[in-house]
């Protein structure tokens, strides 16, 4: 019995560390071990992966959304998409004979043919755990392009049907919707390849130089198509391409940039979840953090003081996160179309369109720095942080709500109107300052 353990212990390590039984070559061993490995990696499926982590980026997405609509935001917008139709339709019967239609155009147009991203929903581990799959991994990106590239095609779609009207209307020489469509469209692919190649650059100086040519490419490739014939537009649009193209293919790429990847992957999830935290209250999720040195002095009054220590922490930390590119895509996004319609009645509609969307995410402040544990440390009480909040918060939206209040009151509507512009900004902000004391009181009771 003792001699029958001893060789069953022996045949375990045997086993475990891969020797060679009695009369078995060492060679044999290493080709059975290579094929049951190359057996085991083969049984990758990179399309069920990718289907997997979809479902799974949406499974955690889609919960949130009912709370979204529970907040009344779908019905606002019900009701902006039906006026905004409907004022849009009656705008196209009378359209101004110096109306600025190529500029609107491209103002509107080119945005959408110069962003790309890709999702790719890589997650951290992917980088340990999927990295000896990487040559397996074609079909998985293969699948990611798809997804991203159809959802960028869709939307240039829409806004270009949604402009095609004003278009084809104000113009002087409008072109034919399928042609102009064909050549955005062409635009596009060529600016999404110009995206994919720059996450894989090795330089990141080449990438930040490789984005800034790609917008300006886009840009410039769009407005030959609005202001030059449909051949002369070719012939730039192929030139300009081929010449930015070619500088994309001169540039040292990596095989699989994991790194960006996954850096692009968190920075998009992120956007989605700070987006979704003005309407409910979500987990903490890892922010991208900017340098910007022409923010450097937002807060320093408030530094050395005990009593503005929070003030000073959280106008360091807004100088620093996605929230100030929020804010500002909204505020550029919002004179535009109130310097289109700062002679229109109309123009209070969309003012208070973006009080409100403005305020919601402002509300964002109100999650920064909530569960630090220092807090428990330092003698500071929540109140102080939740002035602070206060504080930043109203000062922002009431700033926004003075910017996109400047091209009403230099318009030609009457003064009661302006008037009438003035005390809807300021409802916001009162309203908005109130419903975030009440949420940030009913919080910190919880914690």
């Amino acid at each position: 019995m003792g001699e029958l353990k001893k060789e069953s212990v022996k045949r375990f390590e045997r086993d475990e560390l891969n020797e060679p039984e009695a009369g078995q070559h060492p060679e044999a061993v290493a080709r059975s071990a290579v094929g049951q490995a190359s057996a085991a990696w083969s049984a990758f499926d990179a399309d069920q992966l990718w289907k997997q982590r979809v479902r799974q980026f949406w499974g955690r997405i889609l919960p949130y959304l009912r709370y979204v609509m529970q907040s009344g935001v779908a019905v606002l917008f019900a009701f902006v998409f039906i006026t905004g139709t409907a004022y849009y339709a009656n705008f196209l019967e009378r359209i101004p004979v110096d109306f600025p239609v190529r500029e609107l155009s491209l103002l509107l147009l080119a945005p959408t043919v110069a962003y790309m991203a890709y999702r790719t929903f890589f997650q951290p581990a992917d980088i340990v755990f999927l990295l000896r799959s990487e040559q397996q991994l074609g079909a998985y990106l293969k699948r990611s392009i798809k997804y991203s590239l159809r959802t960028r095609l869709l939307l240039l779609l829409v806004v270009w049907s949604v402009l095609w009207p004003l278009y084809n209307r104000g113009d002087i020489e409008p072109k034919g919707y399928a042609v102009m469509l064909a050549g955005l469209i062409l635009i596009k692919l060529v600016a999404a390849y110009g995206a994919w190649k720059e996450r894989h650059m090795e330089d990141p100086a080449n990438s930040k130089v490789s984005r800034v040519l790609r917008y300006g490419w886009a840009w410039g490739a769009t407005a030959c198509w609005l202001w030059l014939s449909v051949p002369l537009a070719i012939v730039c649009t192929v030139a300009a391409g081929a010449a930015y193209v070619g500088w994309l293919l001169t540039r040292r790429t990596l095989r699989f940039p994991w790194e960006a990847h996954i850096q692009a992957e968190e920075m998009h999830t992120s956007r989605i979840y700070l987006l979704l935290s003005g309407f409910v209250d979500l987990p903490t999720m890892t922010e991208r953090r900017y340098s910007r040195p022409w923010l450097n002095q937002v807060g320093d009054r408030y530094a050395f003081q005990r009593e503005t220590a929070y003030h000073y922490l959280l106008a360091k930390t807004f100088a620093r996160s996605e929230l100030v590119s929020i804010l500002l895509r909204l505020n550029v996004l919002g004179l535009i179309l109130m310097l289109w319609l700062q002679h229109s009645t109309w123009s209070v509609v969309i003012y208070g369109l973006f009080m409100l969307i403005i305020g919601i995410q402002i509300k964002a402040l109100a999650t920064y720095h909530r569960y630090d544990v220092w807090q428990t440390i330092y003698p500071l009480s929540l109140q102080m942080r939740q002035r602070a909040v206060l504080h930043l918060s109203t000062w922002l939206h009431l700033l926004s709500g003075l910017v996109l209040a400047v091209p009403i009151w230099i318009g030609t509507i009457t003064w009661q109107y302006k008037g009438v512009v003035l005390v809807v900004g300021l409802a916001f902000v009162i309203v908005m300052r109130l419903r975030l004391r009440r949420t940030h009181q009913r919080d910190d009771g919880e914690d």
